[in-house]
Protein backbone atom coordinates (compact mmCIF):
# COMPACT_ATOMS: atom_id res chain seq x y z
CA UNK A 1 0.00 0.00 0.00
CA UNK A 2 1.19 3.52 -1.02
CA UNK A 3 1.85 5.69 1.41
CA UNK A 4 0.93 9.59 0.28
CA UNK A 5 3.69 11.80 0.77
CA UNK A 6 3.79 13.80 4.00
CA UNK A 7 4.10 17.55 3.60
CA UNK A 8 7.13 18.73 4.71
CA UNK A 9 7.92 20.93 7.18
CA UNK A 10 11.38 22.86 7.40
CA UNK A 11 13.11 25.33 9.69
CA UNK A 12 15.85 27.37 9.26
CA UNK A 13 17.41 29.03 12.25
CA UNK A 14 19.74 31.82 12.68
CA UNK A 15 20.10 35.03 13.85
CA UNK A 16 17.05 37.21 12.10
CA UNK A 17 16.38 38.96 14.86
CA UNK A 18 19.74 41.60 15.15
CA UNK A 19 20.21 44.74 13.73
CA UNK A 20 21.66 43.94 10.44
CA UNK A 21 20.14 43.62 7.19
CA UNK A 22 21.85 40.81 5.81
CA UNK A 23 20.97 38.57 8.31
CA UNK A 24 17.31 39.68 7.47
CA UNK A 25 17.62 38.43 3.72
CA UNK A 26 18.65 34.71 5.05
CA UNK A 27 15.10 33.48 5.95
CA UNK A 28 13.39 35.23 3.09
CA UNK A 29 15.87 33.46 0.74
CA UNK A 30 15.92 29.61 2.06
CA UNK A 31 12.24 30.24 1.96
CA UNK A 32 11.39 31.38 -1.59
CA UNK A 33 13.80 28.76 -2.98
CA UNK A 34 12.73 26.00 -0.37
CA UNK A 35 9.33 26.56 -1.90
CA UNK A 36 10.37 26.48 -5.49
CA UNK A 37 11.27 22.73 -5.08
CA UNK A 38 8.86 21.79 -2.01
CA UNK A 39 5.87 23.93 -2.71
CA UNK A 40 3.91 22.47 -0.08
CA UNK A 41 6.13 22.79 2.51
CA UNK A 42 5.95 24.45 5.64
CA UNK A 43 9.15 26.54 6.24
CA UNK A 44 9.53 28.33 9.50
CA UNK A 45 12.31 30.68 10.69
CA UNK A 46 13.28 30.55 14.03
CA UNK A 47 15.94 33.06 16.25
CA UNK A 48 17.12 33.21 19.34
CA UNK A 49 14.29 35.72 20.57
CA UNK A 50 12.50 35.84 17.31
CA UNK A 51 9.80 38.38 17.10
CA UNK A 52 10.41 39.28 21.11
CA UNK A 53 13.01 41.11 20.15
CA UNK A 54 11.32 43.26 16.63
CA UNK A 55 13.81 45.02 14.88
CA UNK A 56 13.28 47.80 11.52
CA UNK A 57 14.77 45.03 9.31
CA UNK A 58 12.12 42.11 9.67
CA UNK A 59 9.76 43.72 7.13
CA UNK A 60 6.95 41.82 8.46
CA UNK A 61 8.34 38.48 8.21
CA UNK A 62 7.38 36.13 11.29
CA UNK A 63 10.68 34.78 13.08
CA UNK A 64 9.93 32.07 15.68
CA UNK A 65 11.93 32.08 19.24
CA UNK A 66 14.07 29.28 20.33
CA UNK A 67 13.97 30.77 23.75
CA UNK A 68 16.16 28.57 26.59
CA UNK A 69 18.30 25.13 24.76
CA UNK A 70 17.72 22.58 26.54
CA UNK A 71 16.61 18.36 25.76
CA UNK A 72 13.19 19.55 26.48
CA UNK A 73 13.14 22.32 23.70
CA UNK A 74 15.23 20.03 21.06
CA UNK A 75 12.51 17.48 21.39
CA UNK A 76 9.66 19.97 20.76
CA UNK A 77 11.61 21.71 18.00
CA UNK A 78 12.10 18.16 16.40
CA UNK A 79 8.66 17.01 16.26
CA UNK A 80 7.68 20.09 14.10
CA UNK A 81 10.34 19.61 11.62
CA UNK A 82 11.41 17.37 9.14
CA UNK A 83 14.66 19.16 8.41
CA UNK A 84 16.36 21.84 10.18
CA UNK A 85 19.28 23.92 8.45
CA UNK A 86 21.55 26.26 10.25
CA UNK A 87 22.63 29.13 8.56
CA UNK A 88 23.48 31.55 7.52
CA UNK A 89 26.23 33.97 9.04
CA UNK A 90 28.68 33.66 11.24
CA UNK A 91 26.70 31.62 13.68
CA UNK A 92 28.80 28.98 15.13
CA UNK A 93 32.13 30.80 16.98
CA UNK A 94 30.00 33.28 18.49
CA UNK A 95 30.39 32.67 21.98
CA UNK A 96 26.87 32.80 24.59
CA UNK A 97 28.78 36.51 25.91
CA UNK A 98 28.61 37.63 22.59
CA UNK A 99 24.93 37.36 21.78
CA UNK A 100 24.42 39.44 24.73
CA UNK A 101 25.69 42.66 22.81
CA UNK A 102 23.36 41.75 19.75
CA UNK A 103 20.49 41.49 21.63
CA UNK A 104 21.03 44.22 24.43
CA UNK A 105 20.59 41.71 27.50
CA UNK A 106 23.33 41.06 30.06
CA UNK A 107 25.86 38.18 30.08
CA UNK A 108 23.81 36.02 32.34
CA UNK A 109 20.46 36.45 30.64
CA UNK A 110 22.89 35.63 27.15
CA UNK A 111 24.39 32.08 29.10
CA UNK A 112 20.71 31.50 30.32
CA UNK A 113 19.56 31.70 26.64
CA UNK A 114 22.54 29.38 25.53
CA UNK A 115 21.84 30.46 21.57
CA UNK A 116 25.23 28.81 20.90
CA UNK A 117 24.30 25.70 22.04
CA UNK A 118 21.25 25.59 18.90
CA UNK A 119 23.98 26.64 16.55
CA UNK A 120 26.37 24.14 17.66
CA UNK A 121 24.68 21.21 19.08
CA UNK A 122 21.65 21.72 16.92
CA UNK A 123 18.86 19.06 18.08
CA UNK A 124 21.64 16.78 19.75
CA UNK A 125 23.41 13.87 18.46
CA UNK A 126 20.22 11.58 19.22
CA UNK A 127 17.61 13.29 17.49
CA UNK A 128 19.22 14.14 15.25
CA UNK A 129 19.50 10.01 13.97
CA UNK A 130 15.94 10.53 12.83
CA UNK A 131 15.34 14.42 12.26
CA UNK A 132 18.10 15.71 10.26
CA UNK A 133 19.93 18.68 10.65
CA UNK A 134 22.14 20.56 8.24
CA UNK A 135 24.85 23.74 8.55
CA UNK A 136 23.64 26.14 5.68
CA UNK A 137 26.48 28.07 4.49
CA UNK A 138 28.11 29.06 7.67
CA UNK A 139 30.64 31.62 7.89
CA UNK A 140 34.04 30.57 10.31
CA UNK A 141 35.35 33.85 11.07
CA UNK A 142 38.69 32.62 13.70
CA UNK A 143 40.18 29.33 14.96
CA UNK A 144 38.71 27.15 16.98
CA UNK A 145 39.52 26.83 20.65
CA UNK A 146 40.07 23.70 22.19
CA UNK A 147 36.29 23.58 23.74
CA UNK A 148 34.82 24.77 20.88
CA UNK A 149 36.35 22.59 18.33
CA UNK A 150 35.46 19.38 20.49
CA UNK A 151 31.90 20.32 20.08
CA UNK A 152 32.23 21.07 16.64
CA UNK A 153 33.98 17.31 16.12
CA UNK A 154 31.16 16.01 18.00
CA UNK A 155 28.16 17.66 16.76
CA UNK A 156 29.08 17.47 12.74
CA UNK A 157 29.25 13.01 13.52
CA UNK A 158 25.57 12.97 12.92
CA UNK A 159 24.93 16.20 10.92
CA UNK A 160 23.01 15.16 7.58
CA UNK A 161 24.76 18.20 5.55
CA UNK A 162 27.83 20.33 6.40
CA UNK A 163 28.63 23.34 4.31
CA UNK A 164 30.42 26.95 4.80
CA UNK A 165 30.58 29.82 2.40
CA UNK A 166 34.09 30.11 1.84
CA UNK A 167 37.37 28.06 1.80
CA UNK A 168 38.89 29.81 4.64
CA UNK A 169 35.63 28.61 6.38
CA UNK A 170 36.75 25.25 5.70
CA UNK A 171 39.99 25.40 6.42
CA UNK A 172 39.46 26.54 9.99
CA UNK A 173 37.33 23.19 10.46
CA UNK A 174 39.92 21.50 9.08
CA UNK A 175 42.19 23.15 11.71
CA UNK A 176 39.77 21.86 14.46
CA UNK A 177 40.37 18.35 13.34
CA UNK A 178 37.13 18.17 11.50
CA UNK A 179 37.38 15.03 9.22
CA UNK A 180 33.83 14.65 7.86
CA UNK A 181 33.28 16.38 4.23
CA UNK A 182 32.26 19.77 4.23
CA UNK A 183 30.73 21.38 1.10
CA UNK A 184 32.17 25.21 0.05
CA UNK A 185 28.93 26.85 -0.41
CA UNK A 186 28.49 30.77 -1.75
CA UNK A 187 26.69 32.76 0.91
CA UNK A 188 22.69 32.64 -0.24
CA UNK A 189 22.77 36.48 -0.27
CA UNK A 190 23.85 36.30 -3.86
CA UNK A 191 20.48 35.10 -4.67
CA UNK A 192 18.69 38.80 -3.65
CA UNK A 193 17.21 39.20 -6.68
CA UNK A 194 14.89 36.42 -6.05
CA UNK A 195 13.46 37.78 -3.35
CA UNK A 196 13.34 41.48 -3.85
CA UNK A 197 12.07 41.98 -7.22
CA UNK A 198 12.96 44.96 -10.11
CA UNK A 199 9.30 46.66 -9.28
CA UNK A 200 10.37 46.65 -5.49
CA UNK A 201 13.63 48.59 -6.25
CA UNK A 202 12.14 51.22 -8.16
CA UNK A 203 9.42 52.02 -5.93
CA UNK A 204 12.04 52.18 -2.86
CA UNK A 205 14.36 54.51 -4.64
CA UNK A 206 11.32 56.60 -5.54
CA UNK A 207 10.77 56.71 -1.51
CA UNK A 208 14.40 57.47 -0.69
CA UNK A 209 14.71 60.72 -3.55
CA UNK A 210 11.04 61.66 -2.11
CA UNK A 211 12.83 61.85 1.33
CA UNK A 212 15.87 63.60 -0.18
CA UNK A 213 18.26 60.32 0.76
CA UNK A 214 19.28 59.66 -3.02
CA UNK A 215 20.27 61.43 -5.65
CA UNK A 216 17.04 62.23 -8.82
CA UNK A 217 18.93 61.26 -11.45
CA UNK A 218 22.80 60.54 -11.07
CA UNK A 219 23.63 56.84 -9.92
CA UNK A 220 25.89 57.41 -6.52
CA UNK A 221 28.88 56.13 -5.14
CA UNK A 222 27.60 54.22 -2.36
CA UNK A 223 29.82 54.62 0.99
CA UNK A 224 29.76 52.05 3.97
CA UNK A 225 31.66 51.58 7.21
CA UNK A 226 31.47 50.43 10.80
CA UNK A 227 32.80 50.98 13.50
CA UNK A 228 35.88 49.24 12.96
CA UNK A 229 36.95 51.85 10.38
CA UNK A 230 36.90 54.95 12.47
CA UNK A 231 40.44 55.10 12.74
CA UNK A 232 40.82 55.43 9.32
CA UNK A 233 37.92 57.60 8.54
CA UNK A 234 39.97 60.97 7.51
CA UNK A 235 42.38 58.32 5.03
CA UNK A 236 38.93 57.08 3.38
CA UNK A 237 37.73 60.92 2.89
CA UNK A 238 40.84 62.11 1.55
CA UNK A 239 40.94 59.23 -0.66
CA UNK A 240 37.11 60.07 -1.67
CA UNK A 241 37.85 63.71 -2.88
CA UNK A 242 40.94 62.89 -4.62
CA UNK A 243 39.46 60.35 -6.85
CA UNK A 244 35.71 62.22 -7.07
CA UNK A 245 37.72 65.03 -8.47
CA UNK A 246 39.53 63.56 -10.94
CA UNK A 247 36.39 61.62 -11.96
CA UNK A 248 33.94 64.77 -11.50
CA UNK A 249 31.18 65.38 -9.77
CA UNK A 250 29.98 62.10 -8.15
CA UNK A 251 27.28 61.94 -5.55
CA UNK A 252 27.97 60.25 -2.35
CA UNK A 253 25.38 58.02 -0.64
CA UNK A 254 26.16 57.29 2.84
CA UNK A 255 24.55 53.93 3.81
CA UNK A 256 23.86 52.12 7.24
CA UNK A 257 23.48 48.39 6.88
CA UNK A 258 22.54 48.38 10.70
CA UNK A 259 23.40 49.42 14.44
CA UNK A 260 25.06 46.37 15.27
CA UNK A 261 28.67 47.02 13.92
CA UNK A 262 28.22 50.76 13.80
CA UNK A 263 27.68 51.68 10.60
CA UNK A 264 25.82 54.95 12.49
CA UNK A 265 28.87 56.00 14.20
CA UNK A 266 31.43 55.35 10.92
CA UNK A 267 28.31 57.57 8.52
CA UNK A 268 28.82 60.59 11.32
CA UNK A 269 32.00 60.64 11.41
CA UNK A 270 32.83 60.68 7.75
CA UNK A 271 30.19 63.29 6.62
CA UNK A 272 31.78 66.21 7.89
CA UNK A 273 35.01 65.36 5.67
CA UNK A 274 32.61 64.89 2.49
CA UNK A 275 31.45 68.05 0.10
CA UNK A 276 29.43 68.44 -2.92
CA UNK A 277 26.23 65.87 -3.06
CA UNK A 278 26.32 63.82 -0.21
CA UNK A 279 23.07 62.15 1.06
CA UNK A 280 22.14 60.38 4.01
CA UNK A 281 19.83 56.76 4.19
CA UNK A 282 16.63 57.66 6.35
CA UNK A 283 16.82 56.57 10.21
CA UNK A 284 14.90 53.51 9.78
CA UNK A 285 15.43 51.90 6.49
CA UNK A 286 13.73 48.45 5.55
CA UNK A 287 16.27 45.44 4.01
CA UNK A 288 14.56 46.56 0.69
CA UNK A 289 15.55 50.20 0.82
CA UNK A 290 19.61 48.98 1.26
CA UNK A 291 19.32 46.59 -1.61
CA UNK A 292 17.90 49.12 -3.75
CA UNK A 293 20.40 51.79 -2.96
CA UNK A 294 22.98 49.36 -3.90
CA UNK A 295 21.34 47.81 -6.81
CA UNK A 296 21.41 51.27 -8.47
CA UNK A 297 24.27 52.68 -7.68
CA UNK A 298 27.90 53.34 -9.44
CA UNK A 299 29.81 51.31 -7.52
CA UNK A 300 30.21 50.29 -3.78
CA UNK A 301 32.92 50.83 -0.91
CA UNK A 302 32.09 49.69 2.13
CA UNK A 303 33.13 46.74 4.71
CA UNK A 304 29.46 45.49 5.01
CA UNK A 305 30.23 41.72 3.61
CA UNK A 306 26.61 41.42 2.51
CA UNK A 307 26.61 44.91 0.74
CA UNK A 308 29.50 44.06 -1.02
CA UNK A 309 28.22 40.40 -2.36
CA UNK A 310 25.06 42.20 -3.32
CA UNK A 311 27.52 44.60 -5.37
CA UNK A 312 29.19 41.51 -6.76
CA UNK A 313 25.80 39.78 -8.02
CA UNK A 314 24.22 42.97 -9.35
CA UNK A 315 27.84 43.29 -11.53
CA UNK A 316 28.60 46.56 -10.10
CA UNK A 317 32.52 47.54 -9.00
CA UNK A 318 32.87 47.31 -5.10
CA UNK A 319 36.22 48.36 -2.92
CA UNK A 320 36.10 45.83 0.32
CA UNK A 321 37.28 47.98 2.96
CA UNK A 322 39.17 45.47 5.42
CA UNK A 323 41.56 48.34 7.30
CA UNK A 324 42.86 47.43 10.20
CA UNK A 325 40.21 44.28 10.66
CA UNK A 326 41.63 41.49 8.56
CA UNK A 327 38.44 39.80 8.55
CA UNK A 328 38.28 36.22 7.56
CA UNK A 329 34.52 36.60 6.27
CA UNK A 330 35.83 39.91 3.40
CA UNK A 331 38.97 38.05 2.57
CA UNK A 332 36.92 34.73 2.12
CA UNK A 333 34.52 36.87 -0.65
CA UNK A 334 37.47 38.36 -2.23
CA UNK A 335 38.69 34.94 -2.94
CA UNK A 336 35.56 32.85 -3.63
CA UNK A 337 34.75 36.12 -6.73
CA UNK A 338 38.05 35.67 -7.67
CA UNK A 339 38.82 39.93 -7.30
CA UNK A 340 41.79 39.63 -4.19
CA UNK A 341 42.69 43.69 -6.13
CA UNK A 342 39.39 44.70 -4.99
CA UNK A 343 40.38 43.55 -1.24
CA UNK A 344 41.44 46.98 0.53
CA UNK A 345 43.51 46.65 3.48
CA UNK A 346 46.11 49.75 3.94
CA UNK A 347 45.66 53.05 3.17
CA UNK A 348 48.09 52.96 0.16
CA UNK A 349 45.26 51.15 -1.43
CA UNK A 350 42.69 53.20 -0.90
CA UNK A 351 43.12 55.75 -3.94
CA UNK A 352 43.21 53.02 -6.64
CA UNK A 353 40.38 51.01 -5.51
CA UNK A 354 38.26 54.05 -5.27
CA UNK A 355 39.65 54.95 -8.71
CA UNK A 356 38.57 51.55 -10.47
CA UNK A 357 35.44 51.26 -9.02
CA UNK A 358 34.28 54.61 -10.02
CA UNK A 359 35.59 53.35 -13.61
CA UNK A 360 32.37 51.49 -14.06
CA UNK A 361 34.39 48.43 -14.88
CA UNK A 362 32.88 45.17 -14.44
CA UNK A 363 34.21 43.55 -11.68
CA UNK A 364 33.55 39.87 -12.26
CA UNK A 365 31.86 37.62 -14.29
CA UNK A 366 31.26 34.51 -12.58
CA UNK A 367 27.77 34.96 -10.82
CA UNK A 368 26.49 32.23 -13.22
CA UNK A 369 29.08 29.51 -11.44
CA UNK A 370 28.01 31.34 -7.82
CA UNK A 371 24.83 30.87 -8.41
CA UNK A 372 24.74 27.33 -9.62
CA UNK A 373 26.64 25.83 -6.91
CA UNK A 374 23.79 27.82 -4.34
CA UNK A 375 20.73 26.26 -6.21
CA UNK A 376 22.79 22.78 -6.14
CA UNK A 377 23.12 22.99 -2.33
CA UNK A 378 19.04 23.88 -2.16
CA UNK A 379 18.44 21.25 -4.06
CA UNK A 380 20.63 18.38 -1.70
CA UNK A 381 18.62 20.64 1.24
CA UNK A 382 15.10 19.78 -0.18
CA UNK A 383 15.87 16.27 -1.32
CA UNK A 384 16.95 15.47 2.71
CA UNK A 385 14.17 17.05 3.83
CA UNK A 386 11.58 15.15 1.11
CA UNK A 387 13.17 11.68 2.35
CA UNK A 388 12.68 12.60 6.23
CA UNK A 389 9.38 13.72 5.82
CA UNK A 390 8.37 10.18 3.43
CA UNK A 391 10.48 8.13 6.17
CA UNK A 392 8.48 10.38 9.06
CA UNK A 393 5.15 9.39 7.47
CA UNK A 394 5.92 5.45 6.69
CA UNK A 395 7.13 5.76 10.97
CA UNK A 396 3.66 6.98 11.73
CA UNK A 397 1.78 4.71 9.84
CA UNK A 398 -1.02 3.11 12.13
CA UNK A 399 -0.90 -1.21 13.12
CA UNK A 400 -3.89 -2.56 12.59
CA UNK A 401 -5.85 -4.14 15.54
CA UNK A 402 -3.99 -2.45 17.87
CA UNK A 403 -5.62 -0.34 21.06
CA UNK A 404 -2.73 1.40 22.29
CA UNK A 405 -1.41 2.31 18.83
CA UNK A 406 -4.75 3.62 17.76
CA UNK A 407 -4.65 5.78 20.99
CA UNK A 408 -1.29 6.85 20.13
CA UNK A 409 -2.42 8.16 16.70
CA UNK A 410 -5.42 9.76 18.15
CA UNK A 411 -2.76 11.51 20.55
CA UNK A 412 -0.55 12.34 17.64
CA UNK A 413 -3.63 13.61 15.71
CA UNK A 414 -4.72 15.95 18.43
CA UNK A 415 -1.26 17.17 18.56
CA UNK A 416 -1.07 17.40 14.14
CA UNK A 417 -4.50 19.48 14.80
CA UNK A 418 -2.60 21.59 17.71
CA UNK A 419 0.50 21.97 15.68
CA UNK A 420 -2.05 23.07 12.10
CA UNK A 421 -3.94 25.45 14.14
CA UNK A 422 -0.54 26.62 15.69
CA UNK A 423 0.94 27.04 11.84
CA UNK A 424 -2.41 28.50 10.69
CA UNK A 425 -2.57 31.34 13.16
CA UNK A 426 1.26 31.82 12.47
CA UNK A 427 0.49 32.00 8.87
CA UNK A 428 -2.41 34.31 9.67
CA UNK A 429 0.18 37.16 11.88
CA UNK A 430 2.46 36.77 8.97
CA UNK A 431 -0.21 37.76 6.64
CA UNK A 432 -1.42 40.55 8.87
CA UNK A 433 1.71 41.65 9.13
CA UNK A 434 2.16 41.82 5.21
CA UNK A 435 -0.53 43.13 4.78
CA UNK A 436 0.67 46.27 7.58
CA UNK A 437 3.98 46.48 5.39
CA UNK A 438 1.69 46.38 2.12
CA UNK A 439 -0.41 49.57 3.74
CA UNK A 440 3.14 51.23 4.99
CA UNK A 441 4.15 50.90 1.39
CA UNK A 442 1.69 52.40 0.28
CA UNK A 443 1.37 55.29 2.61
CA UNK A 444 4.81 56.23 1.98
CA UNK A 445 3.73 56.36 -1.95
CA UNK A 446 1.43 58.85 -1.45
CA UNK A 447 3.80 60.61 0.83
CA UNK A 448 6.48 60.16 -1.84
CA UNK A 449 3.23 61.92 -4.38
CA UNK A 450 2.44 64.75 -1.66
CA UNK A 451 6.30 65.77 -1.47
CA UNK A 452 6.74 65.48 -5.68
CA UNK A 453 3.53 67.85 -5.70
CA UNK A 454 4.56 69.80 -2.96
CA UNK A 455 8.00 70.06 -4.25
CA UNK A 456 6.62 71.12 -7.96
CA UNK A 457 4.10 73.90 -6.40
CA UNK A 458 7.32 75.19 -4.36
CA UNK A 459 9.30 75.45 -7.79
CA UNK A 460 6.40 76.66 -9.34
CA UNK A 461 6.48 79.78 -6.84
CA UNK A 462 10.34 79.95 -6.52
CA UNK A 463 9.99 80.75 -10.59
CA UNK A 464 6.96 83.07 -9.84
CA UNK A 465 8.59 85.22 -7.27
CA UNK A 466 11.92 84.93 -9.51
CA UNK A 467 10.03 85.92 -12.60
CA UNK A 468 8.57 89.13 -10.01
CA UNK A 469 12.05 89.84 -8.54
CA UNK A 470 13.24 90.36 -12.65
CA UNK A 471 10.44 92.49 -13.36
CA UNK A 472 11.12 94.93 -9.72
CA UNK A 473 14.62 94.89 -11.01
CA UNK A 474 13.83 95.84 -14.28
CA UNK A 475 10.88 98.68 -13.64
CA UNK A 476 13.55 99.80 -11.13
CA UNK A 477 16.36 100.12 -13.35
CA UNK A 478 13.61 102.30 -15.58
CA UNK A 479 13.03 104.10 -12.93
CA UNK A 480 16.51 105.11 -12.16
CA UNK A 481 17.13 105.93 -15.79
CA UNK A 482 13.95 108.19 -15.99
CA UNK A 483 15.45 109.63 -12.64
CA UNK A 484 18.79 110.29 -14.61
CA UNK A 485 17.35 111.71 -17.57
CA UNK A 486 15.39 114.36 -15.77
CA UNK A 487 18.12 115.47 -13.51
CA UNK A 488 20.49 115.81 -16.80
CA UNK A 489 17.77 118.31 -17.99
CA UNK A 490 17.36 120.06 -14.85
CA UNK A 491 20.96 120.53 -15.18
CA UNK A 492 21.06 121.85 -18.30
CA UNK A 493 18.11 123.96 -17.48
CA UNK A 494 20.07 125.50 -14.39
CA UNK A 495 23.33 125.79 -17.09
CA UNK A 496 20.54 127.68 -19.07
CA UNK A 497 19.45 129.91 -16.37
CA UNK A 498 22.94 130.75 -15.59
CA UNK A 499 23.89 131.86 -18.98
CA UNK A 500 21.08 133.96 -19.44
CA UNK A 501 21.60 135.71 -15.94
CA UNK A 502 25.16 136.19 -16.93
CA UNK A 503 23.79 138.07 -20.17
CA UNK A 504 21.04 139.97 -19.03
CA UNK A 505 23.31 141.51 -16.22
CA UNK A 506 25.18 142.39 -19.58
CA UNK A 507 22.53 144.10 -21.29
CA UNK A 508 21.91 146.46 -17.96
CA UNK A 509 25.13 147.36 -17.76
CA UNK A 510 24.78 147.97 -21.38
CA UNK A 511 21.46 150.01 -20.76
CA UNK A 512 23.06 152.02 -18.29
CA UNK A 513 25.97 152.78 -19.96
CA UNK A 514 23.54 154.45 -22.69
CA UNK A 515 21.85 156.01 -20.07
CA UNK A 516 24.57 158.20 -18.74
CA UNK A 517 25.79 159.16 -22.19
CA UNK A 518 22.53 160.11 -22.78
CA UNK A 519 22.04 162.10 -19.63
CA UNK A 520 25.46 164.28 -20.52
CA UNK A 521 24.79 165.15 -24.30
CA UNK A 522 21.32 166.18 -22.75
CA UNK A 523 23.57 168.27 -20.07
CA UNK A 524 26.07 169.55 -22.39
CA UNK A 525 26.44 173.00 -23.92
CA UNK A 526 26.39 171.83 -27.36
CA UNK A 527 23.21 169.94 -27.36
CA UNK A 528 21.27 173.25 -25.05
CA UNK A 529 22.36 176.12 -28.29
CA UNK A 530 20.57 173.58 -30.26
CA UNK A 531 17.12 174.27 -28.96
CA UNK A 532 15.62 176.80 -31.50
CA UNK A 533 16.87 174.61 -34.16
CA UNK A 534 14.78 171.30 -32.48
CA UNK A 535 11.61 173.84 -31.98
CA UNK A 536 11.74 174.51 -35.67
CA UNK A 537 12.07 170.39 -36.54
CA UNK A 538 9.07 170.11 -34.04
CA UNK A 539 7.41 172.56 -35.90
CA UNK A 540 7.85 171.61 -39.24
CA UNK A 541 6.90 167.64 -38.26
CA UNK A 542 3.46 169.13 -37.23
CA UNK A 543 3.05 171.48 -40.83
CA UNK A 544 3.67 168.12 -42.37
CA UNK A 545 1.35 166.21 -40.17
Amino acid sequence: MRIPAKEPRVAIWGTFDIADFGDHLYPRIFECEMLRRLPAAHVTAFSPLGHLHPVVFDGGFMVEPLGVWSPERTVELAATSDLVAIGGGELVLISDDAYAGSYGVDVEEARRLRPSAYFIEGLGLKLEESHPVAWHSLGIPSDLDEETAERVRSALGTRAHASVRDEISRDWLLRAGVTREIAVVPDSVFLVDRVVSDDQIERRLDYLRGVGSYPATEPPLVVQGSRALLPHVEDIAHALASVIAETGDVPVVLLETGSLRGDDEFAAAIAPYLHGDVYRMPESPIVEDIVAAIAYARGFAGSSLHGNEIAFARGLSSAVLDLGTGSSSLAGLAGLVRCEDALVRSSAELQPALRRVLSGTRPWDGFGEISSRIESHFDALAEIAERSASRGQETSSPARGTTATAARNGVRERETALQRAFEARGRRLVEQRFRLAAMIEELERELTDLRRQNEDRIEGLERELAASDDRIVKQRQEYEDEIERLREMLNASEGRVAALDSHGAEVEAEAERLSNEMHSLLASKSFRSTAPLRALVRLMRRMVS
